[in-house]
């Protein structure tokens, strides 16, 4: 099976998509479901794991794409180890199928995956390569690099979709594993930086409709492909930011690094930390 996930791209982006011949290829022969709600928490994180799980953040406990207390440049959700339930590439293992992942979320550090290149964010002075390399399959993402670094612009859009898209091609071609999951994310960075109904996502949807027939073809008729989206974005006009209020009525208190020990201990003034942490055009209060 080939799951292919294009973040960010809602209902009313599938009506354009179908304009463009590969997707609608795609469309006319496959089983096609729409309008279908995104789940709580809408976020690309939780949602790529509660797919890849089968259960709610609420019991695979990734409840969100960032360490959840507000600060500058948190730290990405990327670890295997955060997910609490079992997933897709670790049940495949144990019937001895071998898995491949492209820039899929939370994968970082996975044991069972074979062929591993995680989505992963460096740190503000790290290296994105070397992060990138140690968190997954070091010797396939090296030769991979080296073969398709041209495509990269940084991690620029829609450069980076065609270098993940050219690496899985690759996989499919050479190793033919039996579970290949890839995140296509142009559109939800290019929907971000220019806006929902702007012009400019023409570039997302060329990219992933000569994305998608590069995949089908390396992936070959006698396999099965799913295609998704987790949620679709709306345009902002207005930004509340909440924690402010919260920080003025006294209940939130800047700790850094935030850890668990940071919170007041039993016996101590009776008193938690509530604090908002952003989803997407909603909020969430955590205590």
């Amino acid at each position: 099976m080939l799951i292919i996930s294009f973040d960010a791209v809602g209902d009313d982006e599938f009506t354009r998509m179908l304009s463009y011949p590969a997707i609608r290829a795609f469309a006319e022969k496959a089983a096609v479901f729409r309008g279908v709600d995104s789940l709580f928490v809408s976020n690309t994180y939780p949602i790529h794991t509660s797919v890849a799980t089968g259960v709610t953040p609420e019991k695979h406990k990734l409840i969100s794409n960032t360490e959840p207390f507000p600060k500058k440049n948190p730290v990405w959700n990327t670890r295997e180890e955060n997910i609490k339930a079992r997933t897709l590439w670790q049940a495949a293992n144990e019937k001895g199928i071998k898995t491949a992942v492209v820039f899929w979320p939370v994968t970082a550090g996975s044991k069972t995956i074979r062929w591993n290149m995680p989505e992963v964010m460096a740190r503000p002075g790290e290296s994105q390569i070397l992060t990138s390399f140690k968190a997954g399959s070091v010797f396939t993402q090296l030769k991979l690099f080296l073969r398709h670094k041209k495509l990269m612009n940084g991690i620029k859009q829609p450069y980076l979709d065609n270098f993940a898209t050219a690496c899985m091609v690759d996989i499919l071609s050479e190793h033919k594993p039996g579970l290949a999951m890839i995140h296509l994310t142009s559109f939800d960075t290019l929907c971000h930086d220019n806006g929902k109904g702007s012009a400019d996502l023409s570039t997302a949807f060329e990219s992933l409709n000569a994305n998608l027939s590069a995949l089908l073809k390396a992936a070959g008729d006698d396999r099965d492909v799913l295609i998704f989206s987790d949620h679709s974005q709306r345009n902002v006009h207005t930004v509340i930011e909440i924690n402010n209020i919260l920080k003025e009525a006294g209940s939130f208190t800047e700790v850094k690094p935030w850890k668990h020990s940071a919170l007041p201990r039993s016996g101590r003034a009776n008193r938690c930390y509530t604090f908002r942490k952003s989803l997407g055009s909603g909020a969430y209060v955590l205590r």
